[in-house]
């Protein structure tokens, strides 16, 4: 199964993010879980959430 979460907020909205992260790998242990965060959020999405992939959204793409 493929997850994906959205987060286009800021720094406390991603912190906020994590506990949902966590307990979707406990869920679906073999879950690709995909993160898709603004630039400004990379280093500590890296930080919180090593364990899942971590895309970037581009500054043009705002209206996603």
């Amino acid at each position: 199964m493929k997850i994906a979460i959205l987060r286009r907020n800021g720094l406390g909205d991603l912190i906020c993010t994590q506990p949902l992260i966590k307990f979707l790998q406990k869920k679906h242990p073999n879950s690709e879980i995909s993160l898709f965060i603004d630039a400004e959020n990379t280093e500590l999405a890296h930080y919180l959430c090593h364990d899942i992939n971590i895309n970037i959204i581009p500054v043009s793409y705002t209206h996603l």
